[in-house]
């Protein structure tokens, strides 16, 4: 019923444009459902039609666990959904939207596919609508608000020429009874590799890592539907990354020394958010940033004489497979071999994980040993008989001892940021302690 005809509202929406054919057809189609209303055969034969059926203007047969939205006036206020913008310069969204589309699904699309299979034909389980010229809007059908699963709702907001202006947040995804926030936006999307089976990418910002796809970010909208990773971030974000190692990765991290050919950063520095997405080859790219961070590490593990010769050996294959789609002069052969790579790297970099947070986890449990081995050092070495000198030996010890770690235990080689481990195991004792 929302879509609009192509010349309606035109000049040439005039009697004789009209598709009689067509009319005639939608009045058949009316007429089999709305047969035998008001006749009397009805009443003694067979009832077919949909609007006949027994009992199908009862209240009883009327779904009473269903939620409308309907906005209202309070003191000169509207009152109910809104859609709520943001003005110049301002970080609350307090400037109502005219206009703006709404979609409201009535559950959680897919993200492995937009809807599934067994869905009924030409049957779309979602509303759209319009908001008004105060930013409210009114929809009627929803499931119950406690019921399961609940519905979700995407807003946008586009120019006179159709251009994407403004899009509604992930909060708002599940605030669709009481507001949808909206943010200025800038547009993209990333095509996976072909996969049977895809999780959900995540998007980040280039500078701090950010997820702006979480729940809770006010800073996206971001969605993984029909193996397309489609994001809308704010206008303050300017370089991006994406990645999910079952599903799309694209870090920007081919940046090498011309000397030595080590990644300079292996996390990458993502990509502009005006980038030609269409143009990248998320095979060639998802291969060769998962084989470029699964270097830095396993080299990193090297130098710290920590050999996995199992690893090693896939991860050999994996460059092998990525160079030779490089090498490639036949584009679907290339693909095929940049899409193995990015496959065969993915258990690599599961394990070289894995194993460097088993680093972690065992250096915490050391740490947590250098308590009692420092009293114990105290006890044997100076058996001090005053509390003070026992509490400053003691203290001694224990950063005697966690330095010794810090200079020879390769788990502070391999963090990011060393001091959230001692950060993590104070942590750990002060919540014993308490």
């Amino acid at each position: 019923m929302l879509d609009r005809l192509p010349r309606e509202g035109t000049p040439a929406d005039t009697l004789e444009n009209l598709n009689l054919q067509r009319i005639e057809t939608n009045l058949r189609e009316i007429g089999s459902m709305m047969t035998a209303i008001g006749s009397q055969e009805a009443a003694i034969g067979d009832v077919e039609a949909v609007a006949d059926q027994r009992g199908l203007s009862l209240r009883r047969v009327i779904a009473s666990d269903y939620s409308y939205i309907v906005p209202q006036f309070r003191k000169d206020a509207t009152e109910g959904a809104l859609v709520m913008g943001r003005h110049r310069g301002s970080s609350i969204p307090n400037r109502p939207i005219a206009g703006a589309v709404v979609q409201i699904s009535y559950q959680n699309p897919w993200y492995r596919i937009f809807w599934p299979h067994d869905k009924f034909p030409a049957f779309d389980p979602f509303q759209v609508v319009l908001s008004d010229q105060n930013g409210a809007y009114t929809v009627g059908g929803l499931p119950d608000e406690d019921s399961t699963p609940k519905p979700v709702a995407f807003a946008a907001y586009f120019t006179p020429r159709g251009d994407l202006k403004e899009v509604s947040d992930m909060p708002s995804r599940n605030a669709i009874f009481t507001r949808v926030n909206m943010i200025r936006a800038r547009s993209g999307h990333y095509m996976m590799s072909p996969r049977f089976w895809p999780d959900a990418a995540n998007v980040f910002d280039a500078v701090g890592n950010a997820n702006l796809g979480s729940d809770g970010s006010e800073r996206a909208n971001v969605a993984t539907l029909d193996g397309v990773v489609a994001f809308h971030v704010e206008d303050k974000v300017d370089h991006i990354k994406i990645f999910g190692e079952k599903s799309a990765i694209g870090l920007g991290n081919d940046e090498v020394d011309p000397d030595t050919g080590v990644v300079l950063n292996p996390l990458g520095d993502g990509f502009p958010i005006t980038t030609n997405w269409g143009g990248l080859q998320p095979s060639y790219q998802g291969a060769g940033d998962l084989w470029r961070i699964n270097e830095s590490r396993l080299a990193l593990l090297r130098t710290k004489d920590i050999l996995n010769s199992s690893l090693e050996e896939m991860h050999g294959r994996v460059q092998d497979l990525y160079e030779a789609s490089l090498a490639s002069t036949q584009s679907l052969h290339g693909e095929s071999l940049a899409a193995s790579a990015m496959l065969g790297a993915q258990p690599v970099y599961e394990n070289v994980r894995a194993m460097m947070d088993d680093l972690v986890s065992a250096v915490l449990v050391l740490l947590a040993l250098c308590i009692p081995f420092a009293f114990a050092l105290e006890r044997l070495l100076i058996g001090s008989t005053m509390i003070y000198k026992q509490m400053s030996w003691f203290s001694l010890f224990f950063i005697l001892t966690f330095m010794i770690l810090y200079y020879t235990h390769p788990a502070f080689a391999v963090a990011q940021t060393p001091i959230i481990i001692f950060l993590g195991f104070a942590v750990v004792v002060l919540s014993s302690l308490v």
